[in-house]
């Protein structure tokens, strides 16, 4: 399970919920709990001041990304345009053999990106939902 801190609980929620299979499970005005429809996959976003979460860990991180893999980064980018969220990276295909999409965390402070795997034979190929990431970015 993965942890989100947010100071914009109703539109990380909103992102997650629209762009994704997630169904919020339990919804509060300091803690939403997403699953997916499959029940394999949770996200949580907190309240960022909240007093569960250590003093420490309450101010915006410098950066974080979310790694999503779809089964088609194109209808993830339409949905995403509809709704009016901020691309920073229009679908693209990768030397490294991925079609990538990427955009802004409703938080400010990250980014999803959101990928399909394009080689031949690949363990992901094919698999819509498959993984999900968290990881820094330092300066």
């Amino acid at each position: 399970m993965t942890n989100i801190c947010s100071e914009k609980l109703t539109e990380s929620r909103e992102f997650h919920t629209k762009l994704f299979d997630f169904s919020v499970d339990y919804d509060s005005d300091w803690f939403v709990h997403l699953i997916s429809k499959d029940q394999k996959l949770e996200l949580e976003i907190l309240s960022r001041t909240s007093e569960v979460v250590p003093d420490g860990f309450q101010k915006d991180p410098q950066g974080f990304y979310l790694t999503f893999v779809v089964e088609n980064a194109a209808d993830v980018h339409e949905v995403a345009k509809n709704e009016g969220l901020e691309v920073l990276r229009e679908p693209s295909d990768t030397f490294y053999g991925q079609r990538r999409l990427l955009l802004k965390d409703p938080n400010g402070s990250g980014f999803a990106k959101f990928l399909r795997f394009l080689l031949r034979g690949s363990a992901f190929s094919g698999n819509a939902f498959l993984n999900l990431s968290l990881v820094g970015i330092v300066d």
